[in-house]
C-alpha cells in the first residue's frame, strides 16, 4: 500500500504538488496502476506558463500511456529533465527525483 506524504496537496487525476516549493509529480497510486514507466516526454520549458489542468507531460508504462496535468496555474520554473533519460525514476521515488 502506499503512503503519501501529508505535507503535499493532491488532485483527482492523481498528481502531487508540494505547496512550498511548487515542485509536482505523480502519485504513488498512479505509478502502481501505471506499472513500471518507460518512458516520460514534455513540450514544456521553463519560464512556460500553464494552466490548472493543462497538460504538461506525457508518460508511458508497459500498460499505458497517461497524461500528467499541471495542479495549478503558473510558471514552470524548472522540468526534471533527467526523467527523459531514466524514466523508472518515477516509480523508484514518486515524491523524491522521481
Amino acid at each position: 500500500m502506499a503512503s503519501y506524504p501529508e505535507n503535499l496537496k493532491y488532485t483527482k487525476t492523481h498528481e502531487w504538488l508540494d505547496p512550498e516549493t511548487g515542485k509536482m509529480g505523480l502519485t504513488a497510486f498512479a505509478v502502481e496502476h501505471l506499472g513500471d514507466i518507460t518512458m516520460f516526454d514534455t513540450d514544456k520549458e521553463a519560464g512556460d506558463e500553464v494552466e490548472a489542468g493543462e497538460e504538461v507531460a506525457n508518460v508511458d508504462s508497459v500498460k499505458t500511456a497517461s497524461a500528467v496535468y499541471a495542479p495549478v496555474s503558473g510558471t514552470i520554473k524548472e522540468i526534471n529533465e533527467d526523467l527523459e533519460d531514466e524514466p523508472e525514476a518515477i516509480n523508484e521515488e514518486p515524491y523524491g527525483r522521481g
